[in-house]
């Protein structure tokens, strides 16, 4: 009430120390945050004290931002109420708790904030961010930006390649701009020794392009094929839109089965098939259909 901000922060934290002298909530999460754990009651009591400071930061922020709109507050200006915002974070931030900037930051992510996350530089950043991407597209998504933003610019392609593949619950058309994407960062400049890396990581990339071409030729195929009942095409479409299938998954489970000879073609030319009489034949059965 005293817009004492910075030192509020100051306080709680040093209580959040005081009250687990032993580090006995960080061995709690270290040892899987088991329900049972006799040392969970130390954890409790330092996330009541992160989260009353996690309050003080969102009023400091909601009251720079009413201020700086404003300018109606009497007992403050706005060049003061931006220090002490700025003073609050910087408390916050340099504070050397791993368990308390963890639970910052899945505030921040539950919160959507993930932008002023990305800002933030602190030592227990991509730590955070590599740990949690394993479980968490959000956060996965979020570090490929935190490395562009490095200028890490092979790291970014490889996590969004990572992505493309990856069995999180994605949609075929953003596996392909995760691609995309990613061969915009191959593209880029990068350390003498990361040369290599780069080159064959294009060159990955885009064979899984052409694969993705025809898979999503395939998608459209289906959603326009007026053979297919409804049930048949709906399960298709579940098949076909979500991961990335290999060429000859494609071939004999898709473009044999459902007569689509363009995509059989298509899968000869990508997968560099040279049989003259099955490609032929392929052809013959196109004309046919046509006709």
């Amino acid at each position: 009430e005293l817009n004492y901000y910075p030192k509020t922060i100051e306080f709680l934290l040093n209580i959040a120390a005081a009250v687990d002298k032993g580090n006995l909530a960080y061995q709690y999460v270290s040892n899987g945050s088991l329900p049972n754990d006799e040392r969970k009651t130390f954890f409790d009591k330092r996330i009541v004290l992160y989260d009353l400071v996690f309050e003080t930061l969102v009023k400091v922020d909601e009251l720079a931002s009413s201020n700086n709109m404003s300018n109606t507050n009497p007992s403050l200006v706005s060049n003061d109420i931006n220090v002490i915002r700025d003073e609050s974070y910087k408390i916050a931030l340099s504070c050397d708790d791993e368990l308390f900037h963890y639970h910052m930051y899945d505030w921040l992510v539950s919160e959507n904030n993930e932008e002023k996350l990305l800002t933030l530089d602190t030592k227990y950043i991509l730590p955070y961010l590599n740990e949690k991407a394993k479980d968490s597209l959000k956060i996965s998504s979020m570090l490929w930006v935190y490395h562009s933003r490095k200028s890490n610019f092979y790291r970014a392609a490889e996590i969004l390649y990572t992505l493309a593949i990856s069995d999180f619950d994605i949609k075929l058309h953003e596996r392909i701009e995760f691609l995309a994407r990613a061969n915009g960062f191959c593209n880029s400049d990068c350390p003498p020794s990361q040369k290599q890396d780069m080159v064959h990581l294009a060159g990955t990339i885009r064979e899984l392009f052409d694969i993705t071409g025809v898979q999503d030729d395939t998608l459209s195929l289906v959603l326009t094929d007026g053979r297919l009942d409804g049930e048949t095409k709906k399960e298709l479409v579940k098949q076909l839109d979500g991961k990335i299938l290999s060429v000859s998954d494609l071939f004999n489970d898709y473009a044999v089965p459902l007569g689509y000879h363009e995509i059989s073609l298509s899968i000869f030319k990508i997968s560099d098939f040279r049989d003259q009489e099955e490609i032929m034949a392929k052809w013959e059965e196109l004309f046919e259909s046509l006709k």
